[in-house]
């Protein structure tokens, strides 16, 4: 089972769960990270995306611990790599804590692959400013988008499936396109706006930011949790379609938003 569920429901705190889960996901990076990676991104790079997500310094004790504990005739060589990755993060600037960047937009284009250096500032184009929700089904994104931007208009696959008069599950495509569609229509008039979705996948964000990054939006990614207890009770109490058996499935394809995805990245989590 995914560690991130587990600790979920032990209910570990959500900083500490999610920087124990991001050091899981990259921990074997630094034994090879002076050589780039397969898609041709350069040690720096690595340094300075990772220097936004989880404390370097933790991860290269992580690698180093896990190599030491190995049977493997390179262990020598490997540890040395270690050694010399800290000692570049420490000359980057970001052995502990997030490498420096010229401002947020000059952040996102460069991680996105852009040939840019870190510190010189791009020139922002006008775009509309998004907030783009995510979190599990019943997570309260309904209640904060009504509470904190009544004012601004919201894309919503929920609200398109009503349109259109499909179930949950029923037609995703066509719900899928009438949302984008109005997403769409706002970003070309550079209106702000709420993307409520629940977003649970990087696939899925992916989708959304590759869209409202081609139109040169400023980009918040807001991120609500809730205990799974109080979600399946929420969603038993709603006017909904989508079944606690679906939300459980979901649980396996979830992933939770990183710093790095966006212009500003806010996390609302509820331990239980």
């Amino acid at each position: 089972m995914d560690a991130r569920l587990l600790l979920w429901r032990a209910g570990v705190p959500f900083e500490l769960r999610e920087q124990i889960c991001r050091i899981i996901a990259v921990h074997q990076v630094p034994f090879f990270a002076l050589q780039g990676d397969r898609s041709g991104r350069s040690p720096e790079f690595l340094l300075h995306k990772l220097s936004w997500e989880l404390p370097l310094w933790m991860l290269c004790a992580v690698a180093e611990a896990d190599m030491q504990g190995r049977n493997y005739a390179g262990k020598a060589d490997v540890l040395d790599a270690i050694e010399l990755w800290r000692e570049l993060a420490q000359e980057e600037g970001c052995l502990h804590g997030p490498r420096a960047f010229a401002d947020d937009y000059t952040r996102i284009q460069y991680l996105r692959g852009a040939r840019v250096h870190p510190d010189y500032p791009l020139h922002a184009p006008q775009g509309s400013s998004v907030v783009m929700l995510s979190g599990l089904p019943a997570s309260g994104k309904d209640t904060w988008t009504a509470q904190h931007h009544p004012e601004l208009p919201v894309v919503s696959f929920d609200d398109a499936r009503q349109a259109l008069g499909l179930r949950h599950g029923q037609n995703e495509g066509a719900a899928a396109h009438y949302a984008i569609d109005r997403a769409k229509a706002l970003l070309r008039e550079h209106k702000p706006f709420v993307w409520n979705s629940t977003h649970l996948s990087a696939q899925m964000r992916n989708r959304t930011l590759d869209l409202l990054y081609g139109y040169g939006a400023q980009v918040e990614i807001l991120y609500l949790e809730r205990p799974e207890g109080e979600i399946m009770r929420r969603n038993q109490q709603r006017d909904t379609s989508l079944r606690n058996d679906d939300i459980r499935r979901m649980l396996f394809k979830w992933e939770v938003p990183l710093p790095t995805e966006a212009h500003r990245v806010v996390y609302q989590a509820v331990t239980g």
